[in-house]
């Protein structure tokens, strides 16, 4: 706090002080708004005090106090571009996960404005999220990821997760097929079920992922780590390692749940698309020893929100 020296005579009797006032030893003699009265005066002056320090208390103007503009809520339309421009990315990392080559710096850019986009307004990224899968029937390589994405950087959001961590989810749920450029279409496009060969074909993509994605040198190990073992199970019972609970970290986690979500709501060569409200159920009853039951949590209650009361009923709460 600043103080300024005044002789004590110019104060003036029966005013009210603006500020407190001090002694030389900085000890408060009087407090702000004290009527200053003839005997505290004498009993100054009897103290040998001729001058005394005043709080020097800062004059602020209008042209000081700047208002705090409220930011624009964001609507679906402030969506469309950038999630437009990120399809566009994502089919140049189709392209050179399919040639083996490193991801271009332009992803890592326009993964992290998107996700810097999600957070300003989570809920119309919600709502877009919601929208934009209304309008796509069939699965999509490149829409499949960058949705992916969306309600990862959502899930990691409404987890509290800091900003960092929700950047290398967003990258993971975007990358996280990546080793599937590599199978044969005939096999993940093949109707009905796979035969055992052809199983452990498709267990190999998020190996095949790791070893592509591991020439990209601004990916993180745990970016790398999350699409590896993007399909571990808390039980052991997912693959190509069988890890157990604490193991698997919450990138892939949260990339596991969002995924399964996103690709069981459009319609893939095998299996036909499957209501939000009922993937959201399974969701749930897998979160008992499968998947982590926070990540399902979460999603279950945001999403369950935006459904009519009569669906709500039915779901009932999460447990």
């Amino acid at each position: 706090m600043l103080k300024k020296s005044i002789p004590l005579r110019s104060l003036s009797i029966g005013e009210p002080l603006a500020q407190d006032i001090y002694d030389e030893q900085n000890r408060l003699l009087l407090k702000a708004g004290t009527h200053l009265s003839e005997q505290y005066i004498t009993s100054l002056q009897a103290k040998g005090i001729e001058t005394v320090l005043v709080a020097i208390v800062p004059k602020i103007s209008n042209e000081d106090i700047k208002e705090e503009k409220p930011s624009k809520k964001k609507t679906v339309a402030d969506f469309r571009k950038p999630y437009d421009d990120l399809l566009y990315e994502q089919n140049r990392v189709k392209v050179r996960g399919y040639n083996v080559k490193k991801i271009h710096k332009e992803f890592n850019i326009k993964s992290r404005e998107f996700a810097d986009l999600i957070l300003t307004d989570p809920e119309a990224a919600l709502e877009f999220y919601l929208r934009i899968k209304e309008s796509q029937i069939e699965y999509n390589y490149e829409e499949h990821h960058v949705n992916t994405g969306i309600l990862a950087t959502l899930i990691s959001n409404w987890l509290g997760l800091n900003k960092h961590i929700i950047y290398e989810i967003m990258n993971v749920a975007m990358l996280h097929d990546i080793g599937e450029t590599r199978i044969s279409p005939n096999i993940l496009q093949k109707p009905g079920s796979l035969d055992r060969n052809e199983m452990e074909i498709v267990h190999t993509h998020p190996s095949i992922g790791f070893k592509i994605l591991c020439k990209t040198d601004w990916l993180s190990n745990r970016e790398l780590l999350g699409v590896l073992t993007h399909h571990e199970r808390l039980n052991g019972l997912g693959y190509p390692n069988k890890l157990l609970g604490s193991q698997i970290i919450i990138h892939s986690r949260v990339t596991a749940v969002a995924s399964i979500f996103n690709a069981a709501t459009t319609d893939r060569p095998y299996a036909n698309a499957k209501s939000p409200a009922k993937i959201l159920l399974e969701l749930r009853d897998r979160s008992f020893g499968e998947l982590d039951s926070k990540v399902t949590r979460v999603l279950y209650k945001k999403i369950s929100a935006r459904f009519p009361k009569p669906i709500r009923k039915e779901l009932g709460p999460y447990f």
